[in-house]
């Protein structure tokens, strides 16, 4: 009985060992590709609520500080491109994936989990207890999140604001875009924007959008980088 005991032992020990190294190593690789076929499928996911995950930012002068934390002792995971075995994450890595919902009187976005491309599709994981930091910029976080929304409602050469749906920008291949004059817009006009994480359970049937709290962006900002990106890539076309 003891010699069966210490085999049992040594059995779990061996598999521990190996679960160990695969999530903290190789962010779950070896786990996705033996345990794969049992996942749920995309159409069977639900949306749930997390208390074990949290999303948080803070201002701080002309920066945001991030915060996202893994409060559990479980792993969870993250829909990324991945080819290799080897997947670094390290904040930069993991923050690459945020997304943002927001909130303006003539868009608002939904949540959502895809990705664009269905090939080189993976995961990696989110390990117990982990968290990861960053502090990014204000223009920056203007550029990352928000310098497209404007073209999701723009009308051949004119593309509207989306606070009154008025023409704002006049953008043309044959000319630098330019803003229009308005003296509708003021700088008491802000957006609401909220950052989001789409992540997964262990066997990718629940699905966690990890939201953070509510902060305001200037929208006339948004305008100025919006022009800005524009006349960016006519000047590179």
């Amino acid at each position: 009985m003891k010699k069966f005991v210490k085999i049992v032992i040594g059995i779990f020990t061996f598999l521990s060992i190996l679960i160990i190294i695969d999530f903290y190593i190789y962010r779950g690789y070896f786990y996705q590709e033996f345990c794969g076929s049992s996942f749920v499928s995309y159409e069977d996911r639900k949306v749930v609520d997390s208390e074990n995950l949290r999303l948080n930012i803070r201002k701080s002068d002309s920066s945001f500080h991030i915060n996202f934390k893994n409060k559990s002792l479980r792993p969870y995971f993250v829909m990324t491109y991945r080819w290799d075995i080897n997947f670094p994450v390290n904040d930069s890595i993991f923050f690459l994936h945020s997304r943002s919902k927001t909130y303006y009187p003539m868009l608002k976005t939904e949540y959502d989990y895809g990705i664009d491309c269905g090939t080189g599709i993976g995961y990696f994981s989110i390990n117990p207890l982990e968290n990861f930091k960053q502090e990014i910029g204000y223009h920056k976080l203007i550029k990352e999140h928000l310098v497209y929304d404007h073209r999701k409602t723009s009308d051949n050469d004119t593309i509207n604001d989306l606070f009154y749906n008025k023409p704002l920008i006049i953008s043309k291949d044959d000319e630098s875009p330019y803003l229009i004059d308005r003296d509708d817009l003021t700088e008491k006009d802000s957006l609401s924007l909220r950052l989001y994480i789409p992540v997964f359970n262990y066997n990718y049937g629940k699905l966690i959008y990890v939201k953070s709290n509510k902060i305001k962006v200037s929208f006339l900002d948004i305008i100025k980088n919006q022009i800005e990106v524009q006349q960016e890539e006519f000047q590179n076309f």
